[in-house]
């Protein structure tokens, strides 16, 4: 028996994606999903985070454990850019694959004075050049005022390692 509100999604569909029919997929009970091939979403900001060293703790139960220092760092959007604040931290696990599995929590400084808290966790797939693949998925947390809108959405996010720290495209799913 499936919860409420989920009744049908693993019921077959009336479409599949390898017959072109992806647009008009749709669970047992006729609600229309989303095709494979779209995620709207909007630009909220691009983020870069200056980081000191990680410090690492090998060896661990669940593989090294790591934390990555936030130093500081700029945002820009469409809606509210400021400064990233220090003191805010990755603490991250890196696997047996290469890859990290991020958990960061990071303070915004709005240029309008506001402090909001932007939190999320991802992970870190290794290209092989030295760099990271990084996939995250951002909440944020803000007072009543003009960024109370950032407390509804759900942030999808790429990034990269840059000289110094990391750079961040955040993005709203619609």
């Amino acid at each position: 028996m499936s919860p409420p509100g989920y009744r049908g999604l693993s019921s077959a569909r009336t479409g599949s994606a390898a017959s072109g029919g992806a647009a008009g997929t749709r669970t047992a009970d006729g609600q229309r999903l989303m095709p494979l091939t779209e995620f709207p979403v909007e630009h909220v900001l691009t983020m870069i985070a200056r980081t000191e060293e990680a410090v690492l703790v090998p060896g661990a139960p669940h593989g090294t454990r790591g934390v990555v220092r936030v130093t500081g760092g700029e945002f820009d959007g469409p809606r509210l850019s400021g400064t990233v604040a220090a003191g805010g931290a990755d603490w991250f696990t890196a696997r047996a694959d290469g890859s990290l599995r991020l958990d960061v929590r990071l303070m915004l400084a709005c240029s309008d004075g506001t402090a909001v808290l932007l939190r999320y966790q991802g992970v870190a797939m290794p290209t092989g050049d030295k760099g990271y693949n990084i996939r995250v998925a951002p909440l944020f947390e803000a007072p009543e005022g003009p960024h109370a809108w950032l407390n509804s959405i759900q942030g999808v996010g790429r990034g990269s390692l840059i000289d110094g720290g990391v750079r961040y495209e955040i993005y709203a799913l619609q």
